[in-house]
Formats: structure tokens, sequence, C-alpha cells
């Protein structure tokens, strides 16, 4: 069966028999390499030398690692074939024997499972972009191929994953040597005939073979070189656009296929521009409907050689050739032998920032232009420079890679015909309204051509129709004018839009108005519909210095018109006239600084774009006054003094007179006793329209209180006074002939005696109104202090003298009476 089994062996002499067990593994019928097919070069075909030759990858049923012997030979039976063993890869590199003894410029060429173009001489700067070693295998019939150390470690990766993946890299142990041919020196003859297949083996030494096939042994020739045309050498070019000419090239090599590249520098620069892959001997850089499928455009900046390889290699499923140093005169590209190396995918992968797969015909490299749109492939190739310096040649490729310089290098100078200078619009304003009986005159600047002899004429392109959105598509109202201005006649249709543009033309270059569309209104005119001014009305009075004035909304009827609102006031019946403009509310807050029982008139004009406008009201407008209900005005406190204290069965409080400003009647005046500062609950007194008020000590209370006034007019606005003061009620201590109505007037006490520096003095007032003055005199009878008041009843007053600032000795205390001496007393003051 398939699988494990174990044949067991007998062997006898008659009397001793011996066992002996084998194990044997029965394969399936088929478990060896499967079949594959022979790729490149075709069966009986061309195979150039330096080409890949390539197989169809064989796979094992098992999963077993397979390996393929490369097998060639000079005749059909095989019979002095020679074979290279142990490849990993899927195509190898064949020198032919007139080469074998030139040495080899290395070789790094990358292998992804087909058949690619490759980029020569580069091979110095692409072996110091790969530091790892490389698999450089050569084999002849009595040298076998040899492998380096590093063979016996890669590749890292599965076959079967870079069949799968063969554009991507492994990070970390992934070598480039993975993907390179082998280049392998042969025995063949160029010109003859040669027979090669290929044996697929496992690891459990199964096998299989390829077809053989036959393929003759070719060393391309280099096409000849060849003679530029036109711009010829020295010449001039008048468009920026020009036809470049060289004539067609001879390659000796029968059917062989030629592509072009054309390069050109400007003014001597080291920057290059580079068309490649040029099918035809020509190229119209003016023709924008050229198909350019399959070339490349590539822009090249001549640098040093290690930023070269990491920026100028572009990712592109059509290998690049990449910039050779060129000579001085930037003449025909140096090339070494007819070698030629070209970059494949991973190269440009393994040598670019951004290690992913590219899209297809997208360059990745910060140097590459982008050719190709998304819609066509066509190249967008941009004009030269005008009035510059252009130096240019063509190179030659054929199919194998070989490339030949033209001849010769030209150099022309371009000197294209100069546009109009540009212009701008004069008259009229964008959109401007005007009336339809009138003419509207349009104006622009005028263009310059630099050109001799050229005139710029005009075409004026105007339309009503908002369908038409492009310039270009404008009606055209005139056409050829040299002057500078047309007039649009009178009589339009009301209420339409016009847009209108010029364009100057001179020797069949246009350039349009800077602006390119400006619009013109054609209307009737209509003002704004009526509107009525709504706050304050007229004759109002208004309580506040800072009034919102408000209006109706109105509406224009002409198309496209629109109104703003100009408000107008004045404080001397429109003598002189402040305004604000421009107003697209109904409505404003005029804070002037307006003052108490000032006049203010005002009106609003509603403002169109075509007429006068249209006011709210008449001449006049509306007028307010400014009326402001204004409270008491400040009053304070006058007696007792603040911290007075009273030991009199009366006392009397006496304040400033408050006045109302609005003559709306009497102040009343209420008196607040409270017994915290806060006047958390106050006692009320009222004291009418009177400034003073006498209480009783008794029935307020002792200890210390605070008073306070607020006056009050008729309209409730009210004025506190200016002050809080504190007396100190001392009822029990007042004598007892103090407590009741003094029958005389009279020096009740003076105390303390001797003091330092205050006297207090009390004195007894039988008679309310009475004139009483209390004055101290030094010891030389002149007066020092006086206090003098009218009593409001009959009673006892306290009233204190601060003697500080006058000298300790004897001073004398006397009380007036309606300008009597009543009573002198003595009294000491003692510092």
């Amino acid at each position: 069966a398939e699988g494990d089994n174990e044949i067991t062996i007998a062997v006898s002499d008659g009397d001793l028999q011996t066992l002996t067990t084998i194990p044997v593994n029965v394969l399936a019928a088929d478990a060896r390499p499967t079949a594959f097919q022979p790729l490149t070069p075709v069966d009986g075909g061309t195979a150039w030398e330096g080409a890949s030759t390539s197989w169809q990858l064989s796979q094992h049923p098992d999963g077993l690692d397979i390996t393929y012997n490369f097998v060639w030979a000079t005749d059909e039976e095989f019979s002095d074939a020679d074979s290279v063993t142990g490849l990993v890869d899927l195509s190898v590199e064949l020198q032919y024997a007139d080469v074998a003894s030139v040495p080899m410029p290395r070789r790094d060429i990358i292998s992804i499972g087909q058949s690619q173009k490759r980029n020569r001489d580069r091979g110095d700067q692409l072996a110091e972009a790969i530091s790892t070693p490389v698999r450089n295998a050569r084999a002849t019939k009595s040298s076998p191929i040899q492998l380096s150390e590093q063979d016996e470690t890669v590749p890292t990766r599965s076959r079967e994953d870079r069949r799968q993946n063969p554009l991507q890299l492994l990070d970390g142990g992934d070598d480039i040597n993975d993907y390179i041919d082998t280049i392998i020196n042969t025995n063949i003859l160029p010109g003859t005939t040669y027979y090669w297949k290929v044996r697929a083996v496992a690891s459990d030494n199964t096998d299989r073979y390829s077809p053989a096939q036959s393929a003759v042994a070719e060393i391309p020739d280099a096409p000849e070189p060849f003679a530029l045309l036109e711009p010829t050498l020295a010449s001039v070019v008048v468009t920026t656009s020009p036809t470049f000419r060289w004539r067609a090239a001879f390659d000796p090599d029968i059917n062989d296929t030629l592509s072009y590249d054309l390069i050109w520098s400007a003014d001597g620069g080291t920057i290059t521009d580079t068309i490649f892959a040029i099918p035809d001997t020509l190229f119209d850089m003016s023709n924008e409907d050229l198909d350019f499928t399959g070339m490349e455009r590539f822009q090249s900046w001549l640098i040093d050689e290690t930023q070269r390889q990491r920026t100028q290699i572009q990712m592109h499923s059509v290998p690049v050739i990449q910039p050779v140093e060129r000579p001085s005169e930037l003449g025909r590209v140096q090339r070494s032998g007819r070698t030629k190396d070209r970059v494949s995918k991973n190269q440009a992968l393994q040598l670019s920032d951004n290690a992913t797969q590219p899209e297809s015909r997208v360059k990745r490299s910060p140097d590459a232009v982008l050719p190709l749109s998304d819609e066509q492939d066509k190249l967008a190739i941009d004009d030269l420079v005008d009035h510059a310096t252009i130096t240019w040649f063509v190179e030659v490729e054929d199919a194998t890679g070989n490339r030949t310089a033209a001849s010769d290098v030209f150099t022309f100078t371009v000197d294209a015909p100069d546009l109009p200078g540009g212009f701008d619009a004069l008259s009229p304003a964008d959109s401007l309204f005007v009336h339809n009986q009138i003419d509207v005159t349009l104006s622009w600047t005028e263009s310059q051509d630099n050109d001799p002899g050229q005139e710029v004429l005009y075409d004026v392109l105007a339309t009503t129709d908002p369908d038409i959105e492009d310039i270009t598509d404008f009606p055209v109202i005139a056409t050829g004018i040299s002057e500078t201005t047309h007039v649009m006649p009178s009589g339009s249709q009301d209420d339409l839009e016009w847009r209108w543009t010029v364009r100057g033309i001179s020797a069949g270059d246009t350039v349009w108005m800077s602006e390119q569309a400006l619009h013109v209104f054609v209307t009737r005119n209509d003002q704004p519909a009526e509107f009525a001014l709504t706050y304050p009305e007229d004759s109002a009075l208004i309580p506040t210095t800072t009034p919102t004035l408000e209006w109706e909304e109105t509406e224009d009827t002409d198309l496209f018109d629109q109104v703003t609102y100009s408000l107008f006031w004045t404080l001397d019946d429109w003598d002189s006239v402040d305004s604000t403009v421009g107003l697209n509310s109904t409505s404003y807050l005029l804070d002037i600084g307006l003052e108490d029982d000032q006049s203010v008139r005002w009106n609003v004009l509603a403002v169109d774009l075509n007429s006068e406008g249209r006011w709210a009201v008449g001449e006049e407008g509306f007028g307010f006054q400014i009326y402001i209900n204004d409270p008491p005005t400040p009053f304070s406190l006058i007696e007792p003094e603040d911290g007075s204290l009273i030991i009199t069965p009366t006392f009397t409080l006496i304040w400033q007179e408050s006045f109302d400003p609005d003559e709306a009647g009497p102040v009343i005046y209420t008196v607040e006793m409270s017994d915290d500062i806060e006047f958390t609950e106050p006692s009320l007194h009222n004291a009418g329209e009177d400034t003073s008020l006498v209480l009783q000590t008794e029935l307020i209370g002792e200890g210390e209180f605070w008073w306070r006034v607020v006056a009050e007019d008729a309209t409730q606005q009210s004025t506190y006074s200016t002050n809080t003061w504190s007396l100190q009620l001392d009822y029990n201590s007042v004598p007892e002939w103090a407590r009741g109505i003094p029958t005389e007037f009279a020096i009740a006490r003076s105390y303390p005696n001797p003091f330092n520096p205050v006297l207090t003095v009390v004195v007894a007032s039988p008679k309310p109104g009475a004139h009483i003055a209390v004055t101290m005199h030094n010891i030389l009878g002149r007066e020092v202090e006086r206090r003098t008041w009218r009593p409001n009843a009959a009673g006892y007053k306290s009233i204190d003298f601060n003697m500080n600032g006058h000298a300790s000795g004897a001073y004398f205390v006397r009380m007036h009476a309606d300008g009597q001496v009543i009573q002198t007393q003595r009294v000491t003051y003692l510092k």
C-alpha cells in the first residue's frame, strides 16, 4: 500500500531460521515535481546574450523544496551537455564563448519570475547601494558552479512566498540576493544553435525534466550613429513647442526594434529633461493629441552617486534608464562596452524609502515628473522657456538594450512671439445700477504688444443669459475695435443683469481682460416702498438718555436691488445734523451722550442702489424729549455730631434740606434709628417737610444708636443722607433737675472740670426758636470757640468743645440767648 510498509524476510538452513524486517515507503503513482515548460527564449528563436533564459515554476505534490538544474548542449541529443545545479530561481543569464574571458561588471539583476529588461551601465552604482554579497555563480564544463558562504543561508523566504509576493521584501533578514539571476559562462559560440532544458529536483531526489528547446545564440549589435535634423544648430525657433527631428538609426540586428530618447537642457543648466522611448524620428511638443503609450518622462539632477541611487530610481513597471555622467558640453552619454543594466521593480523597492508595491505607471521618486493622466495614456510635456538657449541630442536604444548617441549635439534659441500685454477694466464699476434710458460706456486700459508691427484689436462680449458660465461662450457685441471704449445703447429691458468682458487679439494671440466678467444691472430706478417710524412716537417723553429708535422695514421692487437705512438726528431743529448710514436692521441704539430735558428730532432714509431713496416721514421728522424723574438732591446730617452723648430727656436731630429737581412736589423726610449699623430693623420717625425732629430719650432707649435720614419726592424717588451718625443715649444718668422742662435759660452743667481736651456743656432752653449761642473765652477775654443754634422745642442740649490746639489754663464759658448774656462759668483746661 502507499505509505509506510514493512517486509519480513525469513532465511532458513533447514534447522535454524533468521527473520529480517525491512521498512519500505511506497510513493504515490506520480509523487515527483509537476510538469513545467520553458518560457524564454521561444523554441527556435534568438537568444540574445545577457537576456534571461527562464522557465515555469514546478511544485512537488507533498510540498517538498525544489531546485533546478540548467542543462545545455550543442547537439539535440545532449551528448556534450553541460549543466549548473542547485538553482533556486526561475531564470539564468548566459554568456557566450567569445566574451567568456572579458571581466564582467557586477550584475545585480533581479528576477521576479518573468523576463524583464534591465538597465545597464550602473554596475558599480548599484553595488554600492547593496552591501550584501551577491550570488555570482559561474560555471564551465570543467569548472562547476561555486556558491559563496552566504548561499547556505539564503534565501530566507520560501520560493512559494516569493512566487505569490514577488514584489514584497521581508523585514529583517531578507536579502536582495534572493532575486538575482545566475550568470553562466558557456562554451556556446555566437551564431550557433544550442539546445537546453531544465531538470526540477525535489529534496527526496525525485525529478522531472522540462521539454528541450533550441535557440540561436546571438550577441546584439548596437545601432549605428545617426544625425540630428531640426531645430538645426544655432537656429532660432519662434515657438516654445518646437518639433524635434532626427534621422533614423540603422541597427545591424535583423528584426530589431528601435526607440529614441530625446534629451535637452536650457541655458547650460545641470537639469535635463528627457522623453524616453519615442517610437518615431520626430517629437512635436505642440501636439497634445500624440499617443505616447509606453513612453516615460524623467527629470534628472546631475548630483553625487549616492543621492542618485536613492532618489532617481523610479518605481515603475517599465524600467527607466538612470542618468549617468555626461561630458562638459552635455554631449553624448558615455557607455562602457556594450553592457547595460536596467532597474527592475524589486531593485526600485530596495532602494526607495517606501517599500510598498507600486501602482501601475506611477512614479514614486520625488525627482520624477508624473507623466500620465488618469484618463488618457498620453504624456504631459511642458513648453520650453521663451528666450532660452536649448541644447539637445538624441540617443537610440534597440530591443536588447544597446544604445548609441546621435553624432551631433545641437543648440538653438527660443524666441516665440509675445502675447499681448494684460489690461484691466476701467468703467463702469462692478455691480453698477443704471437706468434703462441712458447709454452705458464700457472702458478698459490699453493692451500692448511688444512684437514689432503688431496692433491689438478688441472684442467686447456680453450676455444676459445666466446659464452661460464660460466667458468664451459670451456673445460678441463688438469686434475688431481699436479703441478702448464701447457704448451700450439705452433702451434695454428693465431689470436685467448684463455680464461683460473684453479680449485683446494680436497676430492670433488672445489675452483676456483681468476682470473676466463684470456686472451691470439695468433697472427703472424705482424707489423703496413707503415705511414709517414706530418708536418713539412724535412728541413723546423718553425716560432714558440712550433710547432705541425703531422703524418699519421697506422693500424695493427693482431686480437685484438692495435697501439699507440711513438714520439722521439733530438737537438744533435740523440746523446741524448727525447721521449713521448703511444700516441693515430696522432699529438703532442712540447712545450719543444725551442729557435730561434735551429734545431730539430724527428721521430715516431708505436707500437703494439706483435712486435717491425714500424718507419715512416729512422733512421735520419725529421729535421726542428726554425726561428723567430725578431723585431728591443729596444732603447731610448736621447735629448732634457723630458719637455725641445724650443725657437729656429730649434731643433734636437736624439735617440739611434736600430739593426735588423735577419740582414734582414737596420732599418728605423720615428718620431711621437702629441699634446696629446695618439698620436691620430700624425704627422710623416721620419728620414731614421739616429738616429737624425732636425725640424723647426715654422712648428711644439707652445705649449706642445709629441714625440717618431719607428724603422722598412725590414720585417715590428717594435719596439717603450722605452720612450716617451714631448717638450714645444715657437717660438714667440725667440728673433729676434735668429731666423736666426748664423754665429759664441757663448753663445746666459743664463737665468734666478740669477737662482735657473736650468739655461738655449742658444748656437749658425753655423757649423754642430762641437764638442761643455758647462761647469760650481765654483768660484775656478773647473769644476762641462758638456754638449757635435755634432749638425746636424746650429742653436740654449738650454741646462739646474740643480745645485741642489751644493753650492750657483758665477759660470762661458764656451763654447767650437772643443776644443777651445769660450766664458765665469758669473752667480749667489741663493738658
